[in-house]
């Protein structure tokens, strides 16, 4: 897995043109896309609004900016509503539920490229419906937040400041999953 420092790499199983993360290993596989970023629309980075695709002849449109990277966006966005939102609410005298290396918790990853895609598309609709932006907050981010800082719950349960899985001297978690008998009924 790639760090978030990688301009050149996304996560296994996530960003454009990723096949998702399946089963307790999180590989990709012959499964469609988690997410479709390859619609060819440029959006601001710090906003995420999209931005207008110009006239149809070329020779007719001004030069175009290159379009940002959708990663370098998204770790943007992540550094700004994790640090300046999040952040300034956590009492100092409290250990925050965060790791330092929140990409290594695939759950954490997908969690916020959601809310971030989810985002963009509430910043989208700001010209028709004016309470975009609040529906995020309440109906994505305030969930999610929820359960990303819980101490006891969340993912960040065996982590903290000094680092992934500190709390629990490096191992992961104990939690085996075994595959049921083929008789078992399921669905």
């Amino acid at each position: 897995m790639s760090t978030p420092f990688d301009p050149d790499r996304w996560p296994a199983g996530y960003g454009p043109g990723s096949s998702g993360a399946s089963g307790a290993g999180g590989g990709g596989g012959d499964e469609p896309p988690l997410f479709n970023d390859e619609d060819g629309l440029s959006a601001d980075p710090s906003t995420g609004k999209v931005l207008p695709s110009g006239p149809e002849d070329p020779a007719a449109a001004p030069p175009r900016k290159p379009k940002p990277d959708p990663r370098e966006a998204f770790l943007q966005w992540v550094s700004e509503q994790i640090g300046q939102v999040e952040a300034y609410q956590q009492p100092i005298a409290q250990k925050s539920a965060w790791c330092p290396e929140w990409w290594k918790h695939p759950e954490v990853v997908q969690r916020l490229y959601v809310a971030w895609k989810a985002y963009q598309q509430a910043v989208e609709r700001m010209s028709e419906d004016k309470g975009a932006k609040s529906a995020w907050w309440v109906q994505h981010w305030d969930h999610h937040a929820r359960i990303l800082f819980d101490k006891q719950h969340g993912p960040f349960r065996a982590c903290n400041q000094a680092g992934h899985l500190a709390d629990n001297d490096g191992r992961p978690l104990p939690i085996v999953v075994e595959l049921p008998p083929d008789e078992a009924p399921l669905i």
